[in-house]
């Protein structure tokens, strides 16, 4: 596939400030109260997740301007003057500014590494983000190979890990993903490496503590581990009392091996208020 035959954007800007739920924990990664600011070159996410919920916006909700002129969202689009705006925009960053790669798709479609074009653009992307603090979340595995390009004292590699899919599963949730060892075996990689290593566990379409126990497993029990729950569109996945079960789980895990694991906010008011009722029809 060539330059040209993916479709291309012109954006006005590049870096714009956004609101994530890790604050805390990424505070604690770097040692500052950060200000995240997104950063998406590209347009799409062609991981094509059953369950994303800026693809359901996107198609079901109908908010083109969030997606490719295509009309499907795992069909990308990539920003052709991305490079020359992050040129422009970097600089002018506060100093307590953390980018995220990315806030709206994955940041590592594979046209990245299969096309020398892209390949070269992918390299000089990191390296105008070498001296940023930078949360990378990628379900992209192929970035093991390419670890060496990132700065370890700046940049975390972030993994989105969804726990152990049987073939069918993978094709009906995450059809385009890396399978989820390859992801484990990329932040292990990644650890040895000397990066900060963060897993961002939502949803689990596997119970919470089976996949907290494979990170445990593979020698990562110095990530920074963040739980959530499975969307809309993935309701009848688990049960509340699922979810209160794999809270006391992953807790005592915690406990057990002094884990940097946290749930989300919006988890925890939903299993606490789960929580509140099922004691009211004690």
């Amino acid at each position: 596939m060539t330059f040209l035959e993916i479709p291309l954007i012109t954006k006005s800007s590049i870096l714009n400030e956004c609101k994530f739920p890790w604050i805390n924990e990424v505070k604690e990664i770097v040692g500052f109260e950060p200000i995240f600011i997104g950063c998406s070159l590209t347009k799409g996410c062609a991981n094509n997740c059953s369950y994303c919920w800026i693809k359901y916006k996107y198609e079901k909700k109908n908010f083109r301007n969030w997606g490719p002129k295509s009309g499907a969202f795992h069909k990308i689009e990539f920003c052709k003057n991305a490079l020359d705006l992050l040129v422009k925009e970097l600089p002018f960053l506060p100093s307590n500014a953390v980018i995220i790669a990315s806030n709206m798709t994955d940041p590592f479609p594979d046209i990245f590494f299969e096309s020398p074009t892209y390949f070269q653009i992918f390299k000089q992307w990191l390296q105008l983000l070498r001296n940023n603090w930078v949360l990378f979340i990628t379900k992209n595995a192929k970035i093991f190979r390419y670890l060496d390009f990132f700065n370890p004292e700046r940049h975390i590699i972030g993994l989105s890990i969804t726990g152990r899919l049987s073939s069918k599963e993978k094709e009906k949730y995450e059809p385009n993903s890396s399978r989820h060892l390859a992801r484990i075996v990329t932040l292990s990689k990644a650890k040895k490496l000397g990066h900060k290593i963060f897993a961002s566990i939502e949803p689990p379409l596997k119970p919470t503590p089976e996949i907290i126990q494979d990170l445990i497993n593979y020698n990562l029990d110095s990530a920074t581990m963040v739980c959530g729950l499975a969307n809309y569109e993935l309701e009848t996945l688990w049960s509340a009392k699922d979810y209160i079960r794999f809270y006391d789980e992953t807790i005592l895990l915690k406990e057990k091996y002094d884990l940097k694991l946290s749930w989300k906010t919006d988890a925890l008011n939903q299993i606490d208020a789960w929580k509140a009722k099922e004691d009211l029809t004690k």
